[in-house]
């Protein structure tokens, strides 16, 4: 087996329609609250890109009216703001109810918080990151091991020690069970 670039894998993912669905869509989301405004926001969510045309879950059937008399100008403000063409919009209320790349986006965003205050966490210091344009790319995955390998030594070096196990431990894990996630586990 021979190993690839990660800028070669992203690049053969991004080729596969589903991705590139995806990423189309993530573009849209990030845009949209500031093309319709927030009042229109609040009852939509773009929920899929097909064939060039976007598909907008909506709240209300008033909402799917209202909005397919603004449908061209719409249209015309994603394009002028997207890298590709959308060629039509289709409002539903059926994908409103749906559980949308909105809400898996929203629950990411949730899934982000949970981990950003989990007792595991290490936060990443100065020394974690090599200076700016000074880090040489491993060739081979020996050389990428070693540089893994190096960075956790580092990285656990200040760490205080588990009380069961004299594991180098982080100290949310200390606070909330007394002991690393491991032992706690074991305990359970």
């Amino acid at each position: 087996m021979t190993f690839q670039s990660l800028q070669r894998v992203l690049g053969a993912l991004d080729r596969q329609p589903s991705w590139r669905s995806h990423r189309q869509i993530q573009q849209i989301l990030a845009v949209w609250p500031e093309l319709v405004g927030p009042a229109v926001a609040a009852q939509t969510r773009p929920w899929a890109l097909q064939a060039g045309v976007l598909q907008v879950g909506v709240s209300s059937s008033p909402w799917v009216q209202t909005l397919m008399f603004e449908r061209l100008r719409i249209l015309e403000k994603l394009n002028a703001r997207l890298p590709y063409r959308i060629t039509d919009i289709r409002f539903s209320t059926t994908w409103w109810h749906r559980r949308s790349l909105h809400s898996r986006a929203e629950s990411q965003t949730e899934s982000t918080r949970i981990w950003h205050e989990h007792p595991s966490r290490l936060d990443r210091t100065a020394g974690d990151r090599p200076p700016h344009g000074a880090a040489a790319q491993p060739t081979d995955p020996e050389s990428a091991f070693r540089a893994w390998a190096n960075q956790m030594r580092s990285r656990t070096a200040q760490m205080p020690l588990c009380p069961r196990c004299q594991c180098p431990t982080p100290q949310g894990e200390l606070e909330r069970w007394s002991c690393c996630g491991l032992c706690a586990v074991k305990r359970w």
